[in-house]
C-alpha cells in the first residue's frame, strides 16, 4: 500500500508507489498520524543531535525582503484537529499543531508537529501511527529541519531531511544530498507558506518544492470564494487547488482542492481529493488559535 507524503493535509505531491503498488497519496484511504509520549521523546532528542552541525556563519543567514511575508495566518498555540474519511467511511483523525518555536541553525524557527491515527475499525487490518516534525523560518518561512515517523502496518520508516538553506541543498538521512533552488520549501512548510500568501480568485503562484528525494515544482491555482459549513462551524472560504507542473505542463493525479478561511487566519476547514478509485474528505471538526510564543 502506498505511504502517506507528510500527512493528508500536505497532499501537494504524491509520493513514489511502494514496490509494485501505485496509488497517489490522494487515493490513500487509512493512512492517518499519531505517536506516543515516548516517541515524542526520541523526536526531539534527534533533531537536536542534527543541529549539533550548527557554525557560527549560521547566524549570518540574511533573508531578502522578498521573502518577508506577513503572518497573521498562525503561530504558537494553533492547533487544528481533523476527521478523515474515505468515501462514508470514517478512517480516524489528524492534528495539526505548532506547540512551540525553536532555534535551529541560529535561526528563530516555528516548530510545527503533523500527527494522525487510525481509528479502531481500520486499525484491526491497518494500524498507522505517523509522525512529522518541520521547523520552519519564522522570516522567510521556508525549512531548515523535517522529521517523518511512519508505522504503518508492518511498514516502519524514519527520515531526517536537513535544508541548507545557505548552500542551497537539501541532505537527506545525513548522506543523500541534492543541490536545490534558493529557499526551497518542503511538503509540510509549502502548506504554511500558502496560508500567507495574498489568495486571489483567478490567480496563482508557483512553489518550488522538495520530497522523498525529488524535486516537485508546483503550481497553486486560486478558484473562487464560497461559504461551507463543518462541524467546527459556518466559514467564509477561498478555494485553492495545487497541482504538479511538468516541462511546463501540469501534472495530477487525482485532484486536491482545499477550503482556506477567506480572512486573515487561513485556517483549513475542508479538503476534498478525488481519483478514479476513490475519494478522501477531510472536515475540521475543532481548532484552537494561536496563542503566546514560548522559545527554546
Amino acid at each position: 500500500m502506498n505511504l502517506i507524503c507528510v500527512m493528508i493535509f500536505s497532499l501537494f505531491v504524491s509520493r513514489p508507489a511502494l514496490q509494485d503498488t501505485v496509488i497517489t497519496v490522494t487515493d490513500t484511504t487509512d493512512t492517518i498520524i499519531s505517536a506516543s509520549l515516548q516517541d515524542t521523546n526520541r523526536t526531539v532528542n534527534i533533531l537536536q543531535m542534527q543541529d549539533s552541525c550548527s557554525t557560527e556563519e549560521d547566524t549570518l543567514f540574511v533573508v531578502p525582503d522578498s521573502l518577508k511575508l506577513k503572518n497573521t495566518s498562525f503561530g504558537t498555540g494553533e492547533e487544528l484537529v481533523f476527521e478523515i474519511r474515505y468515501g462514508f467511511i470514517k478512517a480516524g483523525r489528524a492534528v495539526m499543531s505548532i506547540p512551540d518555536m525553536q532555534t535551529v541553525k541560529g535561526r528563530f524557527c516555528y516548530h510545527v508537529v503533523t500527527t494522525a491515527e487510525s481509528n479502531k475499525f481500520i486499525s484491526t487490518f491497518f494500524k498507522v501511527r505517523d509522525r512529522v516534525e518541520t521547523y520552519i523560518d519564522a522570516e522567510g518561512y521556508f525549512p531548515w529541519k523535517f522529521y517523518k515517523r511512519i508505522r504503518e502496518g508492518h511498514y516502519k520508516s524514519d527520515k531526517y531531511v536537513e535544508y541548507d538553506q545557505r548552500k542551497n541543498i537539501v541532505i537527506e538521512n545525513k548522506k543523500d544530498t541534492l543541490k536545490v533552488n534558493p529557499f526551497v520549501q518542503g511538503v509540510l512548510s509549502s502548506f504554511y507558506y500558502t496560508r500567507l500568501k495574498n489568495l486571489k480568485p483567478g490567480t496563482y503562484f508557483d512553489i518550488d518544492n522538495y520530497g522523498d528525494g525529488k524535486l516537485y515544482p508546483l503550481r497553486v491555482l486560486v478558484h473562487k470564494k464560497e461559504t461551507i459549513k463543518v462541524p467546527a462551524g459556518k466559514f467564509k472560504c477561498i478555494v485553492v487547488e495545487p497541482v504538479m507542473r511538468v516541462e511546463g505542463i501540469f501534472k495530477q493525479k487525482g485532484k486536491l482542492k482545499i477550503w482556506l478561511t477567506d480572512d486573515s487566519m487561513r485556517i483549513p476547514v475542508l479538503m476534498k481529493s478525488k481519483s478514479l478509485i476513490g475519494s478522501v474528505n477531510v472536515t475540521l471538526i475543532k481548532y484552537k488559535k494561536a496563542g503566546s510564543v514560548k522559545k527554546k
